[in-house]
């Protein structure tokens, strides 16, 4: 059959050969599953097709031709991996446009597609004219999206997903018409950094929906997230934070929220940052609400433990703790249900301590673990994420004897409910031995078998090469092991990453040193209906199962 390149197209603006480069092609980061060929060509008139305006007007073919047969010439995927795995495994006899030859492809038996939320995906189709030429890369077509909530097609072909579901692409002109079932998969999640109005350290993080998050740094940095990006308040707040420090920021609603730093409690209401006096001074580093009017904050006061509760009116007051070294992170279940890490003195177990309502006790550990494994040295605790009553993990760092010359190690524990003791995490076996050396500063977990731990980046000890640094910076967890994450992609790293928040559908926001942002948000414009607001999602929250025998 004579193909026609059809110049002309191109004198009238139509899909320019460099604009289609991309063409059925995935995204960078869209897992698709590419197939040997695509269908044998349709035409679609089928009485079930949504109205349609089926003329040869507007849009029109070149030089007044006329369709006779119109098909999808782009790459596509099959809709599901099993179907993909099960064609290449038993190759189909398809018939070639023009009949002339039989070849073995292994083509799904439809045109179908999967597009995952977060990506575009640009149509274009393949035209038999009425004098048997080909008309490829065609566009300027009626395009139809039979289900708008799950996606839309521009007047150009651009598939944009919305929703999770089904829907189908119609093509038409010129009386013929073909259509693609488009199957809009969840998003292909991946952290990439994000552009930052600031090159200062960031300490803490805080995301209140997919469209709004808080983060907090050295000098007194405040950034807010915002209409999909980042705007730095640092300066505007100045005469209220004085270019102190701010290590932790907590949001009870949009309107409402904490931040705490070197003697210093800011309040959010209204749009507007105030400094609240508070009766005791000290280095506050961190703050978790659950709602308004009942949360904690911990720190430091005179190389003790600090520690306070907000009793409504009175507003927030210190609380005895009888902890006699400095506490860094806190996370509150219920009002009277909390927890806390810190430092520890030398041949002590880790600092982590629970709240009762009344007393603050040290939690147990695993009999084997300070007993002969770790017999000296000390541990600095320096995050603790409790996920609900029953699961969570905490993170920092342990100091052993002589580790200027050793090293430190990381160190992560993860919270049995069944037995109410805390056990070990240890790195994967199959990791570097190296990165039992990097410490750690934050955990975030998406459920009980995935999240990420949050490390700097350190010298090997008794490492002399010329480049003895383990970057470490961001470890992947299934919640027994750990290991290096792979799954983000930044310019350059930073020394540390700091502070990190995820919610249940799979959003989250890491900040670092040197203004480091991340996100991993397959589509910056996709919001999520749900809030992320206090840290108390239940009793057992989303993908947290019960443990046997507890409440």
């Amino acid at each position: 059959m004579k193909r026609t390149a059809f110049k002309s197209l191109i004198g009238l603006g139509l899909v320019a050969s460099a604009a289609l480069s991309a063409c059925g092609k995935p995204s960078p980061t869209a897992q698709y599953i590419p197939v040997a060929a695509p269908p044998a060509p349709t035409i679609t008139r089928n009485a079930n097709l949504p109205q349609l305006v089926l003329n040869n007007q507007q849009p029109t073919l070149p030089d007044g031709k006329l369709a006779t047969d119109i098909r999808f010439d782009m790459a596509f995927e099959s809709a599901s991996t099993a179907a993909a795995e099960a064609n290449a495994e038993k190759p189909t006899t398809t018939a070639t446009s023009d009949d002339t030859s039989n070849e073995t492809t292994s083509a799904p038996q439809a045109n179908e597609m999967n597009v995952p939320i977060g990506t575009t995906k640009k149509f274009s189709v393949e035209i038999t004219l009425d004098d048997g030429q080909l008309l490829s890369q065609f566009s300027r077509l009626n395009w139809v999206s039979t289900n708008r909530d799950v996606g839309t097609i521009s007047t150009s072909g651009i598939f944009t997903p919305r929703s999770e579901g089904t829907t189908k692409v119609v093509a038409s002109i010129g009386g013929v018409a073909t259509t693609m079932v488009v199957h809009v998969a969840p998003g292909n999640f991946i952290w990439q950094q994000m552009q930052a109005p600031t090159q200062a350290n960031l300490y803490g993080v805080k995301l209140v929906s997919d469209a709004e998050a808080w983060a907090v740094g050295a000098a007194g940095t405040m950034l807010h997230f915002t209409q999909g990006r980042w705007y730095n308040l640092t300066q505007q707040l100045h005469p209220i934070t004085q270019g102190g420090n701010i290590y932790s920021i907590d949001m009870i609603s949009p309107q409402e929220g904490w931040a705490v730093g070197d003697n210093m409690v800011l309040y959010y209401q209204g749009g507007r940052w105030t400094r609240v006096q508070v009766p005791t001074q000290g280095i506050f580093k961190s703050v978790d609400m659950i709602a308004s009017g009942i949360g904690y904050i911990v720190g430091e006061s005179g190389g003790a433990a600090l520690t306070m509760r907000l009793e409504g009116a009175r507003g927030w007051q210190p609380m005895a703790s009888g902890i006699d070294k400095p506490l860094s992170s806190v996370s509150v279940v219920g009002p009277n249900h909390v927890w806390a890490v810190g430092d520890t003195g030398n041949l002590s177990r880790p600092g982590i301590f629970q709240y009762n309502g009344t007393t603050w006790d040290k939690v147990r550990f695993t009999n084997s673990l300070i007993d002969w494994k770790r017999p000296t040295g000390k541990y600095s605790m320096k995050a603790i994420k409790m996920v609900n009553s029953s699961q969570g993990w905490a993170v920092g760092e342990y100091d052993p004897l002589l580790s200027s010359l050793r090293g430190k190690r990381g160190a992560i524990f993860k919270f049995d409910a069944i037995n109410d003791i805390w056990t070990e995490i240890e790195l994967n076996a199959d990791a570097d031995k190296r990165f039992e050396q990097v410490t750690f500063n934050a955990i975030g977990m998406l459920n009980p078998t995935e999240g990420w731990v949050l490390g700097n980046t350190v010298n090997a000890a008794l490492d002399l090469s010329a480049n003895n640094q383990i970057t470490g910076n961001l470890m992947k967890t299934n919640g027994e092991t750990v290991k290096p994450a792979s799954d983000f992609k930044a310019q350059s790293l930073p020394y540390a990453f700091n502070s990190i928040d995820i919610v249940e559908h799979g959003n989250g926001i890491i900040v670092g040193d040197q203004g480091l942002i991340m996100h991993r948000q397959y589509d910056l414009n996709y919001q999520y209906k749900r809030s992320n607001l206090g840290n108390f999602n239940g009793q057992f929250g989303q993908g947290y199962t019960q443990p046997a025998g507890q409440y």
